[in-house]
């Protein structure tokens, strides 16, 4: 089962932008459940390791063998080693096999993919890309941490600033980069360009064509790229973290938030 674990989870990750919001909700939640079984079988191969670790230093003192019983953990850990050379250092099956390794990895897709303009189409048959991929990442990231808070095995608190950083450092910079090359730009060539009521027809239809034509253009900008990406985070913060903690955990979650505006306040005053 495990062989088909990455082919499974990169069908998933091509179809997070499909074209119907429920298709792609549903391979969001699919995609997040490919990386818990990658998540748990890392764990597994650990304890198994460790096991292995504990029975040959036990072996070494009494100067026997290790116990028979330990072969299946071994076998476990052989079969993990076999199927992560089989694959490239980027398969999302080899990256995620830790929770904060998951939420990292999410967490660099949703920024890595671009935005409004600058995400291409994931490569399913009903891909549509720009907006639609980081909202698939964000309802991944979202749905893995529901998962992993209904397991009870991950602190969901310190899952807080790894999902800060959606809007982190690298998305600032992104952001300001299309700010920087659409400066000189005319307003026709923003994604989100409202024409002027007094406009003519003419100029109307020629503004919402070149929105849809220039969706993929290197030059575009699009002026709804940061509070995209900051209502989605913000959304993985409620939905995925905050709604799955206790009342006191809310607050303390509530008092971290707060100190870190606090802190980005004063650093650009």
């Amino acid at each position: 089962p495990l062989a088909w674990l990455e082919e499974v989870t990169q069908f998933a990750l091509k179809n997070i932008d499909d074209e119907s919001a429920g298709v792609a909700t549903a391979w969001a939640s699919a995609l997040a459940r490919c990386i818990c079984v990658s998540v748990e079988h890392g764990t597994s191969v650990r304890d198994a390791q460790s096991e292995d670790q504990a029975s040959r230093r036990s072996a070494d003192v009494d100067d026997e063998a290790p116990p028979s019983s330990d072969n299946s953990n071994l076998d476990l850990a052989a079969k993990f080693k076999a199927f992560s050379e089989s694959r490239r250092a980027s398969a999302a099956t080899a990256i995620c096999s830790s929770v904060p390794s998951a939420i990292a990895y999410l967490t660099k897709q949703f920024v890595r993919c671009g935005g409004e303009t600058a995400s291409n189409r994931c490569g399913g048959s009903f891909s549509c890309g720009g907006r639609a991929a980081r909202i698939g990442f964000a309802d991944a990231l979202t749905e893995f941490l529901r998962l992993q808070a209904s397991k009870g095995d991950f602190q969901l608190t310190e899952a807080v600033r790894p999902v800060l950083e959606m809007v982190g450092s690298s998305f600032e910079k992104q952001i300001m980069k299309a700010e920087k090359g659409g400066n000189s730009l005319s307003s026709e060539i923003d994604f989100f360009s409202t024409p002027s009521p007094n406009a003519s027809p003419e100029k109307r239809m020629q503004t919402i064509s070149g929105a849809f034509l220039s969706g993929r253009n290197p030059r575009a900008k699009s002026s709804a790229d940061p509070s995209i990406g900051r209502l989605l985070a913000s959304d993985v913060l409620r939905k995925g973290i905050s709604e799955n903690l206790s009342e006191s955990l809310q607050l303390n979650v509530l008092l971290e938030l707060t100190a870190s505006c606090s802190l980005s306040i004063k650093s650009t005053v």
